[in-house]
């Protein structure tokens, strides 16, 4: 039997989002994962991903959050990089809360078990979202922990919002990232942890920023499929 996969839209305020959805292939009321994309957007790699979640029997969406642009407007890291530090973090929660809600509408989900994931840019969306709202879990790989400026679009870092975390999170991180240090994830763990909140926090030593992702150059195998396998144990723990 094979997953289904599909592009779906939902509301969120005024505007649509679109997503890849993806369903595990036996049917039943499953619990679902909201996927957030690196800066890049909705690539092959993240809809990968969430088929990924799929075959281990969950409900996977990955949202665009650029869908009111069409998609994103480059593939020039420095063009995207300055295109999403403007885009203001209650857009992106409020697009990521109107997710959660799609996916809690589906009759193939459970209600109460949603977790979420992040990538890189979407590492720190994940934890923003699990900061609004009341999900199961959350797992950010290699997510900006502290923003290069405070700005009207991103008045907080995202470790600010961490005594608001409403479950447990795994925080996956590269030990030879060149854009989060170690020393950010390490502040994001004692500050999960000084607020009392559930935090496992694993850094892969000499792996670079997006190892992970295996359509790219920074690929490392052990890592990627030792971080996979530690967020399937996380999220069964936490899902079930």
């Amino acid at each position: 039997m094979t997953i289904q996969t599909s592009m779906v839209s939902f509301e969120s305020g005024a505007d649509r989002i679109e997503g890849h959805l993806a369903l595990p292939p036996v049917p039943g009321r499953r619990p679902a994962v909201v996927v957030i994309q690196e800066i890049w957007g909705l690539t092959p790699h993240i809809k990968d991903v969430a088929d990924r979640f799929a075959r281990e029997g969950y409900i996977a969406l990955a949202p665009d959050m650029y869908s009111r642009e069409g998609g994103a407007p480059s593939q020039e890291l420095e063009i995207l990089r300055k295109f999403a530090l403007g885009i203001p973090d209650s857009r992106i929660v409020a697009d990521l809360r109107a997710a959660c809600t799609y996916l809690r509408g589906r009759p193939e989900a459970r209600a109460d078990r949603l977790a979420a994931i992040g990538f890189c840019m979407g590492g720190a969306w994940a934890l923003l979202l699990a900061c609004h709202e009341p999900i199961q879990a959350a797992a950010d790989f290699y997510g900006r922990v502290r923003y290069p400026d405070i700005t009207e679009a991103k008045p907080e870092h995202p470790i600010d919002y961490a005594g608001s975390l409403h479950c447990p999170l795994l925080g996956i991180f590269a030990g030879a990232d060149q854009g989060i240090p170690v020393e950010h994830a390490r502040d994001l763990e004692a500050t999960c942890r000084r607020h009392g909140k559930s935090v496992e926090l694993h850094v892969y030593d000499g792996a670079p920023h997006a190892f992970f992702n295996d359509h790219r150059e920074s690929y490392r195998e052990g890592p990627a499929r030792d971080a996979w396998a530690r967020t399937l144990a996380f999220f069964g723990c936490h899902l079930k």
